[in-house]
């Protein structure tokens, strides 16, 4: 009877090895969950830009008819050059912003 219950405990002994065993394989690994996030430029980085004022009035009384009118259409040149290289540049940073919320969306919506 001794070796009957000496081979059980062994036998017992063996089985809850393996069971502690392979308990330590069924361990779930953590899920990774990967989150898209959009990265824009603030809105204050795409209005329009300001336009700058005329030369000074003091300047532009002392000078003669000639000269004030060569002085507003210089300015009035620059100005309009410069406002519509900027206002295009803002407009082509607009779009972008609104492809990136877009792409963005439809990545949240598949996610």
């Amino acid at each position: 009877m001794k070796s009957f219950y000496s081979a059980l405990a062994s036998n017992i002994i063996v089985i809850v090895g393996f069971v502690f065993l392979l308990s330590g394989c069924a361990t779930t690994q953590p899920t990774v969950i990967y989150k898209t996030i959009a990265v824009l430029p603030p809105d204050s980085l795409l209005q329009d830009c300001d336009i700058v004022a005329p030369p000074p009035v003091a300047t532009y009384v002392a000078a003669e008819p000639k000269e004030r009118e060569k002085m507003l259409i210089d300015h009035s040149s620059k100005q309009i050059k410069n406002i519509g290289t900027c206002n295009s540049i803002k407009k082509k940073e607009r779009e972008w912003k609104q492809q990136q919320k877009d792409l963005y969306k439809s990545a949240v919506k598949e996610g």
